[in-house]
């Protein structure tokens, strides 16, 4: 149970931090000069929607502890090989961003997806960092298939998968959201290679159409879905 215990607290630990960077980005003027956008939502929007936040990390956390249990046998908690690390990182990034940019624009592209479901999120048109959270419920459970995908594949190849990399991959995963829907720009995005920055993302939101990708931005050249400048 300790391995669920260290997942759950990781996801914990991050959604904290997205607390705390909302209100820093919301009531003080530290940030300000790296926002894309100077308009800001006022605290009484982030009250607004602290409720349907807070029900989707309690549902968020019930069912990880509870997929991540019933998929125990599948991790390995002993050895640790740094090739297999990289490796096993690179096949979560990569099978869990295609199913993302495939489901995203499904619910972007269909009428009724779009009215009933994702539009919740895109009340949000100059998010701020916990807005990860603010969607349907049935957004993220879906969103979450593709974590589901990436360790299947990664089981499939490697008989195993590492539970650091599992824990790196869950780490990387909150925080990169946490980042894309903060509206200011970091210095390091800028020197990885088709990474899916916080202006793309925050673009995404102003448009209400294209960057369907999060964390790689080269599905949405290939497919010609960059949203417009």
């Amino acid at each position: 149970m300790e391995f669920v215990y260290i997942t759950l607290g990781i996801n914990l630990l991050c959604v904290v931090f997205g607390f705390v960077l909302s209100y820093v980005t919301l009531c003080t003027t530290w940030l300000d000069k790296n926002r894309i956008q100077t308009k800001k939502v006022t605290m009484k929007v982030f009250y607004q929607r602290l409720p349907l936040i807070l029900f989707n990390l309690a549902c968020l956390q019930i069912l990880s502890g509870v997929g991540i249990y019933s998929a125990q046998g599948m991790f390995d908690q002993t050895e640790f090989y740094w090739l297999t690390f990289i490796a096993q990182f690179l096949l979560f990034l990569f099978f869990d961003d295609l199913y993302f940019y495939g489901y995203h624009r499904i619910l972007h592209e269909s009428e009724f997806l779009f009215k009933h479901i994702h539009k919740i999120h895109h009340k949000a048109t100059t998010p701020f960092p916990l807005e990860f959270l603010y969607v349907h419920p049935l957004e993220w459970m879906i969103g979450a298939v593709g974590v589901l995908i990436g360790l299947l594949a990664n089981y499939f190849i490697f008989g195993s998968v590492s539970i650091y990399t599992f824990w790196l991959y869950a780490f990387y995963r909150t925080a990169h959201e946490i980042e894309i829907h903060g509206g200011v720009e970091w210095w390091w995005s800028k020197y990885i290679p088709f990474y899916g920055s916080v202006r793309q993302h925050d673009e995404h939101h102003a448009y209400i159409k294209g960057n369907y990708a999060s964390s790689l931005s080269y599905l949405d050249k290939i497919f010609k879905t960059e949203a417009p400048k």
